[in-house]
């Protein structure tokens, strides 16, 4: 599975502009441009952010099945889709960074909706594991953080087509979904 997401859309409150603040001048003092700074912690971060699209692909070896899809629209909506599919799912819950950003998020903004997880083992995420998560950016890197590689990376030295082709990036998820692209980023989101 892989989420999209974007920065919060709805005005921040007081606390999330004080703390968003120290963020980006810590990124600005550093050299970042603010608006840039702003945009990646806002899209990056769940207190700070939304999920627009959690895409899914389900193998079965046993039954020699697979089907994918893309949840869009509403996030509460995504998330209750989201946690509907996998209520009774029993098998290994496979991404890239998923462990590091978007398990997290799907918690952090279920709890947000109110929206209790269905699936226990989607709530275990104790590092240096390969069950229930399997999480092929630690995997490859050893649960090294120094050693870890791009997904573009991984794809070329496995000799897979990058998802980073195409319309949509990750770079340009808010702006594709602020012209109603939705299609394109659960198409990208998919790859």
């Amino acid at each position: 599975f892989d989420i999209e997401t974007i920065p919060q859309r709805g005005a921040l409150s007081d606390i999330q502009q004080e703390e968003l603040a120290k963020r980006v001048n810590s990124k600005v003092s550093s050299g970042m441009d603010y608006s840039e700074a702003r945009k990646l912690i806002m899209g990056t971060t769940a207190q700070f952010g939304e999920i627009v699209c959690i895409s899914w692909h389900i193998y079965s070896a046993r039954m020699g099945t697979e089907t994918q899809g893309s949840f869009i629209g509403d996030e509460a909506q995504i998330l209750e889709d989201f946690w509907n599919k996998i209520r009774s799912f029993m098998g290994v819950f496979v991404g890239f960074n998923h462990l590091h950003f978007d398990v997290p998020w799907i918690i952090h903004r279920s709890m947000k909706h109110k929206i209790p997880p269905s699936n226990k083992n989607f709530l275990q995420t104790r590092k240096y594991q390969s069950f229930p998560h399997y999480d092929v950016k630690q995997k490859l890197a050893d649960w090294s953080w120094d050693k870890s590689i791009s997904l573009n990376l991984a794809c070329d030295f496995f000799g897979l087509p990058t998802p980073k082709d195409g319309p949509v990036s990750a770079k340009t998820i808010a702006d594709a979904f602020a012209h109603g692209r939705i299609d394109e980023i659960a198409e990208y989101c998919e790859k």
